[in-house]
């Protein structure tokens, strides 16, 4: 799991946008990131991730979009894992 702003994450190569800059075109996962920028998460003892101070939040997976959500507390965001076995 890699989290960042689109700048942040397309500076590090973990995105890409095709058919136009970040602010346009479709966003997708890049092949030529470095491994060491995820954290990996055993999702059957993590069900949330603090994921820091957002204006918005978006996730770019390809987990079903009912097995999470992001919730906001104290102006924090969370991403909250509700079903492990989808995600």
């Amino acid at each position: 799991m890699a989290f960042g702003s689109k700048q942040e994450l397309a500076g590090k190569g973990v995105i890409q946008s095709e058919g136009g800059g970040l602010g346009g075109g479709k966003i997708t996962l890049s092949n030529k990131f470095d491994e060491t920028d995820f954290q990996p998460v055993n999702i059957k003892q993590v069900a949330e991730v603090d994921i820091g101070v957002t204006k918005r939040q978006k996730a770019l997976t390809q987990h079903p979009v009912d097995s999470y959500y992001f919730v906001k507390t104290d102006g924090k965001t969370f991403l909250k894992i509700v079903d492990y076995q989808k995600f």
